[in-house]
């Protein structure tokens, strides 16, 4: 019989919350390299679940979805340049291909988020792991807090 899951209302699944906020940040697993300007979306990636529901695969699934959000980033800032309509060697408007890889990219980003399950209520009871996920939130917002007053005492 497996062993029974912590209720989200619990002692126990607060203690838990406590532990994670107070925890580093996960990381990808070492064989996976990540961008300086991709750290941040891989953040509010691995923020959006409990740190208990992330396993090492899903950590590198987040990690190609942070560079694709990268990625996008940086065919929207070229396109905002060119225009969504450019010239052709004979002169004639055309569509930017940069549009077409936008859409590529939006795609992908969808995939992946898909593969996390983190698009819509892909499986399973969508309140077990929200109660955690808040629970979890909470914990870190009032780590947050505690650091922005002890940070105020210092100056």
């Amino acid at each position: 019989m497996p062993p029974r899951k912590t209720r989200s209302d619990s002692a126990t699944a607060m203690v838990n919350a406590a532990k994670n906020a107070a925890s580093p940040d996960l990381r990808p697993p070492a064989h996976v390299q990540l961008s300086a300007n991709a750290e941040p979306y891989f953040a509010d990636i691995v923020r959006a679940r409990a740190r208990e529901e992330w396993n090492e695969h899903q950590l590198t699934v987040a990690a190609q979805m942070a560079e694709c959000m990268v990625d996008q980033d940086e065919v929207r800032a070229e396109l905002l340049l060119e225009g969504r309509v450019t010239m052709n060697e004979r002169g004639t408007r055309v569509a930017n291909p940069l549009v077409s890889i936008s859409e590529q990219l939006a795609r992908r980003q969808m995939a992946l988020g898909r593969s996390l399950q983190m698009i819509g209520r892909a499986t399973g009871d969508p309140r077990a792991p929200t109660a955690k996920r808040k629970l979890e939130a909470g914990a870190r917002k009032l780590r947050d807090e505690v650091e922005q007053e002890e940070d105020s005492l210092l100056k």
